[in-house]
């Protein structure tokens, strides 16, 4: 008896202590990977690299455990969906060499609803424990609407969205973010039938130095007359309004970019706001899935 108490106590600490934080990219990604493909007009010749480099780092200091999925590189091709599998895949199979590990999924950008989409998928979903979203477009993008409504036509803009390689038919999650009767029809049907607290943290820049963010930030302004409920206020890529979702965490003032410590942007004051926010609030649901 005295070994079997021994034994349970053994698998409890190590059940308690298998824990990760699994990182998911937003657009301009592939696999783990930035990937520019076509949009150096828009960003220069930047380096390619890891995607969450930077905030990975951030993360190893406090946790011991940190991945970033989808794993297969596919040029920043793949819709949400094909993303979510691939994820799903990576931590099945993560699983059977930690079988007692749980999971807490982190999205930037739209990879918050690839996060989500991992929570319909079984039996993944009985190994998540939590899900928090950074910029996510819960309620679909306007710069997304504005691409389809523009990429066909025979403008500087068509021309433009031509040359740096994002259509739809290049870009595979576009239709995922549309909004269609001021609605998104992919958020709408992620179910979560586990109910597994998810958590949102939205983000706002004005003044934006980063000449692209500028431009599509203005872009969204002008667009979002268009639409019932859409605020102005945005990241330079997806308007605030639509970042909130499940439980709000907080909203702080970051670009696009600093709100996942992405880039040149790691001693930005956005990215430093992120992790006062993120940072704590992982420490805690760490804590909640240890109970």
């Amino acid at each position: 008896m005295k070994i079997l108490a021994i034994l349970l106590f053994s698998l409890n600490i190590l059940a308690a202590s298998e824990q990760y934080v699994i990182l998911i990219p937003g657009a301009a990604s592939s696999g783990d990977q930035i990937s520019i493909r076509g949009l150096t007009p828009v960003f220069g010749p930047i380096k390619e690299g890891k995607y969450f480099k930077h905030l990975e780092l951030k993360l190893k200091n406090k946790f011991q455990n940190v991945l970033t999925c989808p794993k297969l590189r596919d040029k920043d091709s793949r819709n949400l969906t094909k993303r979510a599998y691939d994820c799903s895949a990576f931590i099945l199979a993560n699983s059977l060499k930690n079988p007692y590990a749980k999971y807490h999924l982190v999205g930037h950008s739209m990879g918050g609803l690839v996060a989500r989409k991992i929570l319909d998928l079984f039996p993944v979903s009985r190994l998540i424990k939590s899900v928090t979203t950074i910029a996510t477009p819960h309620k679909g993008s306007i710069l997304a609407n504005y691409v389809i409504e523009n990429h066909q036509k025979k403008s500087v803009v068509g021309s433009f969205i031509r040359l740096i390689e994002f259509s739809p038919a290049k870009r595979k999650y576009i239709p995922d973010l549309a909004i269609k009767n001021n609605r998104n029809l992919f958020s709408e049907s992620l179910r979560n039938r586990l109910n597994i607290p998810i958590y949102s943290i939205s983000n706002y820049k004005t003044n934006l130095y980063n000449t692209p963010l500028a431009v599509t930030s203005k872009i969204i302004s002008l667009e979002a007359k268009k639409y019932e409920n859409r605020s102005k206020k945005s990241d330079g890529i997806i308007e605030t309004s639509s970042m909130v979702y499940g439980t709000h965490l907080a909203e702080i003032k970051a670009d696009h970019l600093e709100a996942g410590c992405v880039l040149y942007t790691r001693y930005a004051k956005g990215c430093k706001r992120l992790l006062k926010v993120l940072i704590p609030h992982l420490q805690k649901v760490h804590n909640s899935a240890n109970r």
